[in-house]
Order: structure tokens, then sequence, then C-alpha cells
């Protein structure tokens, strides 16, 4: 039996890969989409569980996790999830609009606009920048401006509240216009030999039992002679 499994594990093909609402991938011959993506919870906002809402050939299925789909001769498994924030910044000084995750660096004329990370509950907490949840309760984003390669101005942003840049008589400023949680589904696709594998494993390891038994009876009974 060791053996089977052995070999069973060893010829397991196991993908796994992420899909925003709206992608496409191809599994064993079969077209997977994301139609979308549910995390459901709790009165007190703590996560209950999440479902992805696919489209596996021309049939409309739900996968959720430890209830996996079966495809050709393997299986798809809701796996995780990641969580993403897009946001919408208007720097009115220049007619320009950005919209995007943080951590990014845009290019508008002769200035280079680098973005910090989104932090969707903002506070201080022991001279630390912290978010307090994953909930949007104080969104808030730092920029900092650089104008031909050289550092010229930085600004914290947060919604529907102005603050001013540093040095406040920098020329741009930067508005938080809206933001939008996203989320991406992991899933998981594993296809192993089955138990056709396992059971000729099975018959290798009795097949070998017997002819090693027989070999030690033929031996005993040749020394007895």
């Amino acid at each position: 039996m060791l053996t089977g499994i052995t070999i069973n594990s060893f010829f397991t093909y196991c993908e796994k890969f992420t899909l925003s609402p709206g992608e496409s991938i191809k599994v064993a011959d079969t077209t997977i989409s994301l139609n979308d993506f549910v995390v459901l919870r709790n009165p007190d906002r703590s996560e209950k569980f999440f479902i992805s809402n696919l489209s596996i050939g021309s049939c409309d299925r739900p996968l959720s996790v430890n209830k996996p789909i079966k495809i050709e001769k393997g299986l798809l498994y809701q796996w995780a999830y990641l969580r993403e924030w897009e946001v919408s910044l208007y720097f009115p000084e220049i007619d320009f609009i950005y919209l995007g995750p943080g951590e990014e660096t845009v290019r508008m004329g002769d200035y280079e606009i680098k973005l910090g990370p989104f932090i969707p509950d903002f506070a201080i907490i022991d001279k630390k920048i912290i978010s307090l949840s994953d909930e949007a309760l104080n969104p808030a984003i730092f920029v900092e401006y650089y104008k031909k390669g050289v550092f010229a101005a930085k600004q914290w942003v947060f919604y529907n509240e102005i603050v001013k840049p540093q040095p406040e008589d920098f020329e741009i400023n930067c508005i938080m216009a809206s933001f939008d949680e996203n989320f991406k589904s992991t899933l998981k696709y594993i296809k192993s030999p089955g138990d056709f594998i396992i059971i000729f494993g099975i018959a290798v390891l009795f097949t070998g039992s017997i002819l090693l038994l027989t070999k030690t009876l033929v031996k005993g009974k040749n020394n007895q002679s």
C-alpha cells in the first residue's frame, strides 16, 4: 500500500492560480471563469466564509472551502483570496486623475508622484502609523512629489479631509475622490492518477511479498536437505 501511495503522490499534478472577477483560465481542457467573489461576514464583521461564483464550461457553479468541484479526473478547491484596494486621486492643479492601487509611481509632465500603501483605517499609536482594522473607517495614502528627480514635497491624503502638502506653498495638491475594495480568488486544482495506481502498487507489494516468502521457504527446505 505504501508503494501505491508513494507512486500516487509522485505523479499527482497540482496547479494554483489567482483570478480577478471577469478573468478566465483553462484547466484540463475546461475553461474556468470567475464571475464574482463574495466574502460573507458575521455581525461583528469577522469573516464567516467566502465563495467564488464560477462558470465552468457552460455551467455556473459556486465554489467554497472544503467543497471541491470535480473537473475531468481532478478536483478544484477554493484555496484562499487576496484583498486589494483601488483608490482614485485627483490632482486639480495639473488636472490629473489617478485610478489604481497604492504603492505605485506615476509620471505627469516634470513630476514623478510616488504613492505609498493604501491604509484603510489610519491611526498613529506609539509614533507608528498603523491600520486599526481592515475596514475603510479612516482611509489614507501617503504621497511624495519629485520634480526632475529631486524631492519636492510630501502629503498625507485622507478621504473627505484636506491636509496641505509640506511645504504648504507647494504648487500641487492631492484629493482622494474615492476608494474601492477588490478581491482576487485563489483556486487550486489537484489531479492524481487515481485508485488504479494505488491498487497496482498494492498488487506489486503483495506479489513481492509472496515471491520473498516463497524464496525463503525454498531456501529453508534446501538447507534441511
